[in-house]
């Protein structure tokens, strides 16, 4: 939820959560609606590095992982095209093969 993650950035009492060291955090009360530091917390506690945020640095995380999953959606659509691709030109060659053998004995 980027818009709550955004909203605890601008609230005052989520500084800390974004700034302490992540083994000082205590990890805060579920929230949908951006009032407790949980996202804030949650995408430290499961990024790679779980360093200090500032908004600036998640926002191109966010847009990072964004662009990783388009790109993953469309290599993979590319990938499955060109399977589908292939099994159609080799069904046609198939029938080519089985159709030009059924040519040759009637000629004969």
């Amino acid at each position: 939820m980027r818009w709550a993650t955004e909203r605890e950035m601008k609230n005052p009492m989520c500084a800390p959560y974004m700034a302490i060291e992540f083994s000082k955090l205590i990890e805060p009360e579920y929230s949908t609606d951006g009032s407790t530091c949980y996202h804030i917390h949650s995408h430290r506690k499961y990024s790679d590095d779980k360093s200090p945020i500032t908004e600036k640095i998640y926002q191109q995380s966010f847009d990072s992982n964004e662009r990783e999953k388009w790109l993953m959606f469309i290599g993979m659509g590319a990938f499955i095209s060109t399977l589908l691709i292939a099994f159609v030109y080799g069904v046609g060659v198939v029938i080519s093969w089985i159709t030009k053998g059924f040519n040759r004995n009637e000629q004969q």
